[in-house]
């Protein structure tokens, strides 16, 4: 188990459920306290197939659930992670990031997703410096937005929000 998010009656967190010799092959787990019912979110509810390879990062308001996640494209196959929220009433799943590379370690607010955004510098990863910003998704308007972008500046890799506050690592 890692990252982990309570808001009641929902817990999410990221949990290894299979094997894999090439990669952790992390889910997104999502519970409710008071009926007990357990969800894996990397499952799509109407096909019942993985929608990506691992999660990295996850957090929670509300019934919403925000999940960095993490997928391969192109040839030859290159790592990449998207924000991803769930719906955990309706299992609603949308992709809200628009950028390439790697978007990681999101956080939910009543009106805003947001997440550090590695797109001026693609092949970066949390780990290592990188050009990272911080972007946000807009629940409202369902738009995105750069939120703290500063040229060679790196910012995060990790943040959070309540209410109208952002809180990021420079």
């Amino acid at each position: 188990m890692d990252s982990i998010a309570l808001e009641y009656p929902w817990v999410v967190w990221r949990d290894i459920r299979r094997v894999s010799e090439m990669y952790y092959p992390w889910d997104a787990m999502a519970k409710n306290i008071e009926t007990g019912q357990t969800i894996n979110l990397s499952i799509d509810p109407i096909t019942g197939r993985r929608d990506w390879s691992g999660v990295v990062d996850v957090d929670l308001r509300g019934d919403l659930a925000a999940l960095s996640t993490g997928a391969y494209a192109g040839e030859p196959p290159t790592p990449y992670e998207e924000v991803v929220t769930v719906d955990l009433r309706t299992g609603e799943r949308r992709a809200i990031s628009d950028g390439i590379g790697k978007e990681l370690d999101p956080a939910v607010t009543e009106d805003w997703v947001t997440w550090v955004d590695m797109r001026d510098d693609p092949g970066a990863t949390a780990m290592l410096p990188c050009l990272g910003d911080i972007y946000g998704y807009d629940r409202r308007t369902g738009e995105e937005h750069p939120l703290v972008t500063e040229g060679d500046v790196m910012h995060g890799p990790w943040l959070d929000a309540e209410g109208p506050w952002l809180v990021y690592t420079d």
